[in-house]
């Protein structure tokens, strides 16, 4: 009879350990996970494994998978900190964020002066709509690290969010300065021109970030929305068309396809498109504006004087439809 010795099966371990993690690290995140899970099946016990699984599962877009194991690796060993990191990462591309905000804290309190950690608070204060501690927590990650591209871009963001224009555009130039490669940086700045009113360089950057990616959803949707300030709407439709095809649940592309239907009188179009953007995503700002329009258009003067009525904040932006509603 033939058997596996321990030292056999310790060597067998070392070697796909070795070579998962060289997976890994060439990003060959599938074929990783595949050997990590090979060494499971010979010794579930090994934590370092979990934890490198977790980083592939991660990083191939299985961040349910990705939580388990670093939960695995939490649960027998609490105090190591830095996967804490990871977790809170996955916590908020999960939409966890209560769990993220205490996986930041604990955070906060290891590691007080390190910029990573103020950079995933200012990722989570931007995804809760709190765009103010957003700003400070993205500068406080700049003050330890004023080299890091990403930080500036997002802040730009969270700028951009609370309609600081000209902050926005600053902190998207020099994140770009810093990391010129990043495209996503070159779309934000090409929506902040178009609220600056400067649509041809919006268009012009919505176009370069489309070359480099041509087939992201939010670039194509943002490009539908340039279109439409320039008044190309055949362009803008298809942009935004192209854009759910892709991705079915982007609130914004509907939103901007209700604006679309309302400044082309296509009235019962806009309204059913702008409540399947208020559906997703309760915030939207143009939402609300455009609801209110084409209910106007469409002769249904009491459903728009009560969404006016209960949104008050937008009085000036729909004051040349003369309700009557609102004194």
């Amino acid at each position: 009879m033939v058997t596996c010795s321990p030292v056999g099966k310790d060597n067998r371990i070392k070697i796909l350990f070795e070579k998962a993690n060289k997976r890994l690290n060439s990003k060959q995140y599938e074929a990783a996970i595949g050997l990590y899970d090979e060494i499971l099946d010979m010794n579930p016990d090994i934590m370092q494994v979990y934890h490198n699984r977790g980083v592939a599962y991660y990083e191939a877009g299985h961040p349910v998978l990705a939580l388990a194991d670093y939960n695995q690796v939490l649960n027998s060993d609490p105090e190591n900190y830095e996967l804490y990191f990871n977790r809170a990462k996955t916590y908020l591309d999960l939409g966890r964020y209560e769990s993220c905000k205490e996986d930041v804290e604990l955070l906060k309190r290891q590691y007080p002066d390190t910029a990573l950690v103020y950079f995933i608070e200012g990722l989570l204060n931007h995804q809760i709509d709190n765009n103010l501690a957003a700003v400070e927590s993205f500068t406080q990650a700049i003050s330890f690290d004023p080299h890091n591209g990403e930080t500036f871009a997002n802040r730009g963001m969270a700028y951009f969010a609370l309609e600081e224009y000209d902050n926005a555009e600053s902190d998207l130039i020099s994140g770009l300065k810093k990391d010129p490669g990043n495209v996503f940086s070159v779309n934000a700045l090409a929506l902040v021109k178009a609220e600056q009113g400067q649509v041809d360089i919006a268009d012009s950057l919505i176009n370069k970030a489309l070359r480099a990616v041509p087939n992201q959803p939010i670039f194509l949707n943002n490009k539908g929305y340039i279109n439409i300030l320039k008044g190309d709407f055949e362009q803008a439709k298809m942009a935004i068309d192209k854009s759910l095809s892709l991705n079915e649940n982007n609130a914004w592309a509907y939103q901007n396809l209700g604006v679309l239907f309302n400044k082309t009188g296509k009235y019962e179009e806009s309204v059913a498109s702008l409540k399947k953007a208020e559906s997703l995503n309760p915030k939207l700002k143009k939402v609300t504006e455009y609801l209110i329009r084409s209910y106007k258009s469409l002769g249904d003067s009491s459903k728009a004087c009560e969404l006016l009525i209960n949104n008050i904040e937008i009085k000036e932006s729909v004051s040349d439809l003369n309700l009557g509603c609102i004194k």
